[in-house]
């Protein structure tokens, strides 16, 4: 479901601007990823998970990924080009929300 068009403010942590909801867990956590190893570069996250996918040296070094991994990965692939569209669209970058980071729902 797209996001509603918006006006030119900036979005506030964790919130698209025009959506009724706040994003997805999986969203802020591919957000605060970003935001922290990626320095905010929607870019070099996916190519360091395009690499990782197609077993190629990347960023973060680890043992290859299990078929259960290169699914989640390809899951946060079509996420994180979502979201990256989103902004571009919207003219606006949407930031994780780093008091959130850590906690668990009850």
């Amino acid at each position: 479901m797209p996001p509603e068009p918006h006006g030119s403010q900036p979005a506030p942590e964790g919130v698209a601007p025009g959506r009724q909801r706040r994003l997805s867990e999986d969203e802020g956590m591919l957000l605060a990823i970003r935001d922290t190893l990626y320095e905010g570069s929607w870019e070099d996250f996916l190519l360091d998970l395009r690499e990782r996918l197609s077993d190629r040296p990347y960023v973060f070094d680890v043992h290859p990924a299990s078929p259960r991994l290169k699914d989640t990965m390809r899951r946060h692939l079509e996420i994180i080009e979502q979201l990256s569209r989103w902004e571009r669209d919207h003219g606006v970058t949407l930031h994780s929300e780093p008091e959130s980071l850590g906690k668990t729902e009850e």
